[in-house]
């Protein structure tokens, strides 16, 4: 064994981590004086969170389930409560992502897990440093991290670690280590939660496999092959099962989202177990918006960006003597491509794509080959609706593809890839594997290629392209025309921009080949020119600006006059429903109130097929006749309605049907259809709609006349535990103000302590006949899955390090012999 130096084998690493813990500082300089971000996702969830957090800090239990939003919801995808997920292993990740400050984290992980990656494939250490601060700079990186989703900023952050530990495990005898290495990291980057992330790191693992499966076969490495794979089968599965109970549940759970299948048989309905195609593809990456890799203007940036003063449209402006010309400009609809909405383009920075390019005349082997189709494989995917023909088999036949939606975030795979290709051609560069003359060959042909193409548009593209969306049509006559030719202008100033880019650093290659230039000034200069562009490109959609302080960011939870009005009434149960913002894209209302909407991507399918064909409805009611005939809203417990058209903003619903109430007839509905259509023609004060599937749930010989001493009462109300009590003198039919769970997984019904059945009422809610007498009802939230689930995490996470500490164990063993 190689005894290790401390100035040479280990020093320059611990000088590379320092540099990337100082670049992530000063790209976010704000937060060294205590600013926080201002960020649209942490916002929403915040507002999700706190009622479970204040229910944690008065009862201290963790609910998995929330009255918030939604009328209620597991709380599985919003808060992660499971202790034995990750056991002894989550020291590991509080230390990797807690260590600093967020958002500071996320560049530091980003740059820390390339780094170790191109380690793993023996890149000189100086290249990696470089090549892994290009991949932390690829703009979507940091317009995730702006648009507050920290989440699958860790997914993406967490891949090369998992990447690392794979291709060590390949290429190095400390096999047992290397696969125990590789299923920790899975584990971490499994628990981020961002499955989707996931998904894509499982695509390109299985490319790995394949291709360096051919490569052993030629090399008659196929034993040592399969031994690593053996190891790595074993660490995997028990990174995953390490994750299970969250696994677990949101399989579980899964089934009844939107991601569900429908009961529903209207032509309207999704009859698959899946996301609907147009749904799924609504974010594909357009095919000629590929170019945005490159040219980061390439189709306008963001949907709304700034323009400058020397644009048409501040000159139609200041010409027209317009007053706030300068506020104008400020946020203007720059963006022609095809998605809805973006946030900014998929930028990987001309220097790398160059290098790139190089890279596939430089390299040979297997790296090459699954670095290509990875490529290739995620653009096509990117593509979504605008490639039918692939797409659609594989949203048809590649397991679990269609639980997925926003298609063009595969280009993740892409902003990896492309590095990773650049660092292995960077590094042929710094050790001069190839003649000189081979070198400028093929720098010679990259530069073509990829000057080429960029110069093609830099000159032609004003004239072949015609920068207009459908969208234009909703705008002024004037702007249409003018933000037509600003668009041409951004694409030109980008496209030579990026060309001085790629000519600068083939010179600088160039200069080191040719030895004009020693190995310290070229590579400087090329790992300047990669971070410049990339640093550059990315303040563009996340500055200083975004950074707002703490104070100003509780405020945004300020109570409303509306808020305070609602607040007052200290009933146990009631709901709000919010008219001033959209109700079921919103869950700041859940901070304060048990919210009819809510801000969700995984809301239950019964609950969205609800909101369409029932809450909506009586939406559009309230302004024409009030609260007599609105039935959805009325059996929802809706007792305000904050619309901002009164002194306080708040209307009161006189006509609410409380927590709970008796019904004096029941309604059997042969399927979903009947159940739901049923529910616009009913009052439900009197009668409730039930599937005919729950006849052997329901006794039926209750008597319909409840009797003026028949009551029921609300007793205790918490997010996990509702507690009721009855006085009948007869046998009643309630039905509860409360969303239905099925019951095989999630709430449990208690008569007297002792465990009944209860039904599904009116398509969401829950009900029960109640005997005679005085009765306690209790309804508890026990999803058996989670302690099931857990147990089997638990053991997981000890096998697991069980496995490190043999490899460790193995090694010195071998050490010592």
């Amino acid at each position: 064994m190689k005894k290790l130096n401390f100035k040479k084998d280990i020093l320059p690493h611990l000088l590379v981590v320092l540099g990337f813990i100082l670049l992530s500082y000063i790209y976010f300089l704000p937060v060294i004086s205590g600013k926080v971000l201002s960020q649209h996702d942490i916002k929403q969830w915040r507002g999700a969170y706190h009622q479970m957090e204040e229910f944690n800090k008065e009862t201290g239990e963790k609910t998995l389930w929330t009255n918030a939003m939604f009328s209620g919801m597991p709380a599985y995808q919003i808060y992660l409560p499971y202790e034995k997920d990750l056991w002894g292993i989550k020291y590991i990740q509080i230390a990797l992502i807690k260590t600093f400050p967020s958002p500071v984290n996320s560049l530091f992980l980003y740059m820390l897990g390339f780094y170790l990656l191109l380690l793993s494939l023996r890149v000189n250490k100086w290249v990696a440093a470089i090549c892994a601060i290009a991949f932390c700079f690829s703009s979507y990186n940091l317009i995730i991290i702006e648009a507050g989703h920290i989440t699958k900023s860790y997914a993406i952050a967490f891949a090369p670690f998992v990447l690392a530990g794979i291709l060590f495990t390949l290429r190095s005898p400390h096999k047992i280590i290397g696969a125990s290495l590789t299923g920790i990291a899975l584990a971490i980057q499994i628990k981020t939660n961002h499955i989707q992330i996931t998904y894509y790191l499982f695509l390109v693992t299985m490319i790995i496999g394949i291709v360096e499966l051919i490569y052993a076969y030629k090399r008659e490495e196929i034993v040592d092959f399969l031994k690593s794979v053996g190891f790595l089968v074993v660490a995997a599965g028990l990174g995953a099962l390490a994750n299970f109970t969250n696994l677990a549940v949101t399989e579980e759970y899964g089934a009844e989202t939107i991601r569900g299948t429908s009961e529903l048989t209207q032509e309207d309905s999704r009859d698959v177990a899946a996301l609907d195609w147009e749904y799924a593809m609504e974010y594909s990456y357009g095919i000629a918006e590929t170019f945005n890799l490159i040219i980061p203007n390439f189709m306008g940036g963001a949907s709304s960006s700034a323009l400058s003063r020397k644009s048409a449209t501040y000159e139609f402006l200041r010409q027209q003597n317009v007053p706030n010309a300068n506020n104008i400009i400020e946020q203007l609809p720059t963006y022609w491509g095809p998605q809805r909405i973006t946030s900014g383009p998929v930028y990987i920075g001309a220097v790398m794509i160059f290098f790139f390019v190089l890279g596939l005349f430089l390299i040979k082997g297997p790296v090459k080959w699954w670095v290509v189709i990875a490529t290739i494989l995620a653009i096509l995917l990117a593509w979504g609706k605008h490639f039918e023909t692939f797409n659609s088999l594989m949203f048809k036949y590649l397991p679990l593809y269609n639980k997925f939606r926003a298609v063009s975030m595969a280009l993740v795979i892409v902003q990896l890839t492309v590095p990773l290709m650049g660092a292995l051609a960077l590094n042929e560069l710094y050790y001069k594997r190839h003649s000189t003359k081979e070198f400028i060959k093929y720098l010679k042909y990259s530069v073509y290629i990829v000057g080429g193409i960029i110069l093609f548009f830099a000159l032609l593209g004003g004239t072949l392209l015609d920068f207009t969306t459908a969208r234009d049509a909703q705008l002024p006559e004037w702007l249409a025309k003018t933000i037509v030719e600003d668009r041409a202008s951004m694409l030109s100033r980008d496209a030579w921009r990026a060309l001085f880019f790629v000519v600068a650093a083939a010179a600088a290659a160039w200069a080191y080949i040719a030895d004009k230039l020693n190995m310290k000034m070229a590579f400087a200069a090329i790992g300047l020119l990669a971070t410049v562009d990339l640093w550059m490109v990315d303040k563009r959609y996340f500055s200083d600006d975004d950074f707002i302080t703490e104070r100003k960011q509780t405020q945004e939870f300020t109570k409303t006059a509306a808020d305070e009005r609602i607040l007052q009434d200290d009933s146990k149960h009631y709901r709000v429903l919010n008219l001033t913002t959209s109700p079921f894209n919103d869950a700041v209302t859940s901070y304060w109130h048990n919210s009819v909407g809510g801000y969700h991507g995984a809301k239950l399918l019964r609950y969205q097929e609800f909101i369409e064909r029932a809450i909506s409805p009586d939406i559009q009611k309230i302004n024409e006749s009030g609260f007599q005939n609105t039935s959805a809203l009325n059996m929802l417990n809706t007792k305000y309605i904050i619309t901002g058209q009164t002194a306080e903003g708040v209307v009161q619903n006189n006509n609410t049907l409380g927590a709970a109430w008796y019904v004096d007839d029941l309604i059997w509905a042969e399927n979903a259809d009947e159940e739901i259509a049923a529910i616009q023609t009913i009052d439900p004060a009197n009668t409730a709609v039930i599937d005919k599937r729950f006849n052997n749930v329901v006794d039926q010989g209750f008597d319909p006349e409840p009797g003026p001493t028949s009551n029921i009462n609300l007793e205790t109300y918490h997010h996990n535990y509702i507690k009721y009590t009855s006085n009948n003198t007869a046998p009643q039919f309630a039905v509860f103000s409360e969303v239905y769970y099925n019951s095989d997984i999630g709430w449990q019904a208690y008569l007297n302590g002792e465990k009944v059945p209860h039904a599904r009422v009116n398509y969401i809610l829950r009900g029960m006949t109640i005997p005679a007498g005085e009765h306690t009802i209790e309804f508890k939230f026990e999803p058996q899955t989670v302690e099931i689930a857990g147990n089997v995490a638990m053991a997981s996470s000890i096998a697991l390090l069980l496995f490190l500490l043999v490899g460790i164990g193995i090694e010195f063993k071998k050490a010592k012999t």
